[in-house]
């Protein structure tokens, strides 16, 4: 929402769902704390991945 398009844009809908399984995101601009936080939100690994308790815990850090 921030960047106005996904991070696993592909040239069509399939291409975009099989990079959201295959790809770690790309994200266009300047990395900050909300790209940080969008990464570790859609970390492959669900032992990696953030969530919504972690998230409340740490969101200083973030922001």
């Amino acid at each position: 929402m921030s960047y106005d398009r996904t991070p696993f844009k592909g040239r069509n809908r399939k291409e975009t769902f099989r990079n959201m399984l295959s790809r770690s995101p790309e994200f266009a601009g300047n990395r900050c704390a909300l790209t940080d936080l969008i990464e570790c939100l859609l970390a492959k690994d669900p032992a990696r991945r953030l969530g919504s308790a972690t998230v409340r815990k740490r969101r200083l850090q973030f922001f």
